[in-house]
């Protein structure tokens, strides 16, 4: 992974907790509307990067 490659993975990740956190504060507040559109944000932020995550595995174990 390069430097480029590894900040913008941390920055989605940061993205990602950020929005966890805002789902949290929205449950407490009962806007749930808006809740379930910041969870299904969280959630492709997560996809995203889980694939990523998968193909860098894929990727070392093919060099192994």
């Amino acid at each position: 992974m390069t430097k480029d490659e590894l900040k913008n993975f941390r920055k989605e990740l940061k993205e990602a907790g950020r929005g966890i956190i805002l789902a949290g504060k929205q449950l407490n507040e009962g806007r749930l509307h808006k809740m379930q559109n910041t969870v299904r944000d969280v959630t492709s932020i997560m996809s995203k990067l889980s694939g990523e995550i998968n193909d860098i595995i894929e990727q070392q174990s093919s060099n192994v």
